[in-house]
């Protein structure tokens, strides 16, 4: 991965907080991609999903400078896709 060189400059320009409720990150939640707070609130029961969470947003911009191309540890056929990305 040493070939992977992220943007540094652009990543501190477009960085900023976002307020989103969780009914937004629903995905994020089923990835386990949030606090372990978000998941006990929505087993708290009713009105979870107005509940928010602060996220810090950026540009991802990476650049590969090596002469290899990036290649996944896993084969394509084995990687798993979530739902809620189809």
């Amino acid at each position: 991965m040493a070939d992977l060189v992220p943007d540094h400059y652009e990543l501190a320009r477009s960085a900023h907080l976002e307020d989103k409720q969780l009914f937004f990150l629903q995905c994020a939640m089923e990835e386990n991609c949030l606090a372990a707070s978000a998941v006990v609130a929505q087993e708290s029961g009713y009105g979870w999903h107005l509940e928010t969470r602060r996220l810090m947003r950026f540009t991802a911009r990476i650049v590969n400078q090596g002469d290899e191309a990036f290649r996944p540890f896993l084969p394509k056929e084995n990687w798993v896709w979530h739902g809620c990305h189809m």
